[in-house]
């Protein structure tokens, strides 16, 4: 092939030969894949899991889902969790390799994590909690028979005892995430839909964002109004508070970004950077950072929200950003959506620490002879893997590699690359 070029390599040779194990029946092992999905979200029947002969030995993708993401969160421990539409939890190492998954439900249309990340909620036409760490379904919340209508916004209080519901019919609910029960009610934005919810840190407040356009603040203890917040000329999608519980944040579909008092009717800043429409916000926890990304796949960063100094502007995301979490430590922003990725920010420089794989693999091979073992061929490079310790034993750094084949023998491996 003109242009092209084909190198040839010998084999390492290896230590201990492979046994195969084949499970009993018709059944054998068919291909690789990575940390096992469990399947825990059955009320009536045992969960379903994977062979454990099957496991991934190449080419592990990185902070990248089969669904786009819906929400994402820091644990208190510092790791970070994702839940695509398609009903995947994930638990993510640093690197973006996956710890563990879980499959929840594809139904629901809605996903939120509480504080902290212990616990998870879903809606549709009912509000579902999870148990973030096992994946099981803690209680299934229904509705009252004659108050009927589709689950549009959720949010946890912070300590996590309170989750709110906000629906199509205008209602916010309020739910004792212990007892299952239902403490109280709003008509916060009568016959208008509920865009989003955001209780305060402090507890003292409960925001809410209607399809009228308007913000309103209630108190969270008796729900009663505080304030009708009247500005955004376009849908607001998202609420966010201080650390502090002393500024409201909301996202607008206006293109801007808009700082309020949560006592005040006019708003205290606008943060009108954007080209496109405000879909997601974020402060971070000691309160010196706010993040506001767009539908233009960029997230604007904010040093001082109530005297708006800006700060970088981070791009990597190649389609909308549905969801923004900081680290416990507030260096870390996690940002992901519709492109199925996650990307990492260090926001003291705006730099991405990680995020997925910028290259897959090509072609793969089977190297004959013992041990039995794997060649995949990539963006740079020819690896070479251990089938039944999943280790990378012979990794070699070539041109752009788009095949890879062994010969009979097992001693050579041919490469071909566009150089």
């Amino acid at each position: 092939m003109l242009g092209s070029k084909t190198l040839f390599y010998t084999r390492s040779t290896g230590s201990a030969p492979i046994t195969a194990h084949p499970e009993p029946g018709p059944h054998r092992r068919r291909g690789f894949m990575s940390t096992p999905i469990t399947t825990t979200h059955t009320e009536d029947s045992a969960p379903v899991r994977p062979s454990p002969l099957v496991k991934r030995v190449f080419c592990e993708p990185r902070f990248h889902t089969d669904g786009d993401i819906a929400a994402i969160a820091f644990s208190a421990d510092g790791s970070l969790l994702s839940i695509d539409e398609a009903g995947v939890l994930r638990h993510w190492a640093p690197d973006g390799t996956q710890l563990a998954r879980h499959f929840l439900s594809d139904i629901e249309t809605l996903w939120c994590f509480s504080a902290g990340a212990k616990l998870l909620a879903s809606g549709n036409d009912d509000l579902l909690l999870w148990d973030v760490k096992t994946g099981q379904l803690l209680r299934r919340i229904e509705q009252p028979a004659d108050q009927q209508s589709w689950v549009t916004a959720i949010a946890f209080s912070a300590d996590g005892g309170t989750v709110a519901s906000g629906h199509d019919d205008g209602k916010v609910r309020f739910w004792d995430t212990a007892a299952y029960k239902l403490v109280g009610e709003i008509a916060a934005h009568p016959r208008k839909g509920i865009a989003a919810i955001a209780f305060s840190p402090n507890g003292a407040f409960v925001a809410t964002a209607g399809e009228d356009l308007s913000v309103r603040v209630w108190d969270a203890e008796t729900h009663k109004p505080v304030a009708e917040l009247k500005s955004h000329t376009d849908r607001v999608p998202a609420l966010t508070w201080s650390p502090d519980s002393t500024l409201l944040i909301s996202a607008g579909w206006d293109t801007s970004a808009r700082v309020w008092r949560p006592t005040h009717p006019d708003p205290l800043m606008l943060l009108n950077s954007h080209a496109d429409q405000v879909v997601t916000v974020a402060f971070s926890p000691e309160g010196k950072y706010l993040a506001c990304a767009d539908s233009d796949f960029d997230i604007h960063l904010w040093l001082d929200a109530e005297a708006a100094t800006r700060g970088p502007v981070l791009r990597g995301h190649n389609d909308e950003i549905r969801c923004l979490a900081f680290s416990p430590d507030g260096t870390k922003l996690a940002s992901a959506g519709a492109d199925r990725v996650v990307h990492v920010w260090d926001v003291r420089d705006g730099k991405l620490i990680a995020g997925p794989n910028p290259r897959g693999r090509h072609a793969i091979a089977i190297i004959p002879g013992a041990p039995l073992r794997l060649a995949s061929s990539g963006a740079a490079n020819v690896r070479v893997w251990d089938v039944e310790s999943g280790d990378e034993v012979a990794p070699t750094n070539l041109c752009s590699a788009f095949s890879v084949a062994a010969s009979p023998d097992g001693k050579w491996l041919g490469v071909g690359g566009t150089d």
